[in-house]
């Protein structure tokens, strides 16, 4: 069930210029410390969305018990997966097959058997090597505003509190507004 980055992001969703604009801060200088804060809110997004937002190309090991999660689909664990560029079946004897024509996208970022494709047997167990592309595209600006929004609230959250003693909504949860957010973005499970 490992997922690894193979081609990361060429930046991050929000530039920390327009975090700056956000802060309303005049100057550069803290455009470091900025930057990291910006990682931070994305990543922390990203996770609590099982999102990435910036396309990038990823590989996912995963195993299945039978052929019938296979054909209903057996989740990539991230949205929104865009295309699928080669899956392999892992046998218990070692073997690699690539099998990727017998495969398409699913629902909810899932790879599933094509329908009717019952030319191959799959053995009762095993595992399939996934390589994929998510994100919403390639720059900042394919990145729904309201998700750039709830980052730079992140970032303001954590800028504002960054000499406070008591928690900020950074640390015990999110923040109402980003709260909203997240929660139309969540996965809905049936």
């Amino acid at each position: 069930m490992t997922l690894t980055v193979l081609e990361p992001p060429v930046s991050p969703a929000v530039f920390a210029a327009e975090a700056r604009s956000f802060l309303r801060l005049g100057g550069a200088g803290e455009d470091t410390f900025i930057a990291s804060l910006i990682l931070a809110a994305q990543t922390r997004l990203e996770s609590a969305l099982s999102m990435v937002l910036l396309r990038q190309k990823l590989h996912k090991h995963l195993g299945y018990s039978d052929r019938t999660r296979l054909v209903s689909g057996a989740s990539l664990s991230v949205r929104p997966v865009t295309a699928i560029h080669a899956v392999h079946l892992q046998t218990d004897d070692g073997q690699d097959d690539e099998v990727t024509g017998l495969f398409e996208l699913g629902a909810q970022g899932s790879v599933r058997l094509k329908d009717g494709e019952n030319s191959r047997t799959f053995p009762y167990h095993g595992h399939l090597d996934v390589t994929f592309t998510a994100g919403f595209g390639p720059d900042p600006a394919d990145v729904p505003a309201d998700l750039k929004l709830a980052i730079n609230r992140l970032v303001a959250d954590s800028y504002f509190a960054r000499n406070d003693t008591v928690p900020s909504a950074a640390e015990t949860g999110f923040p109402t507004d980003v709260a909203h957010i997240v929660a139309t973005y969540r996965a809905i499970r049936l």
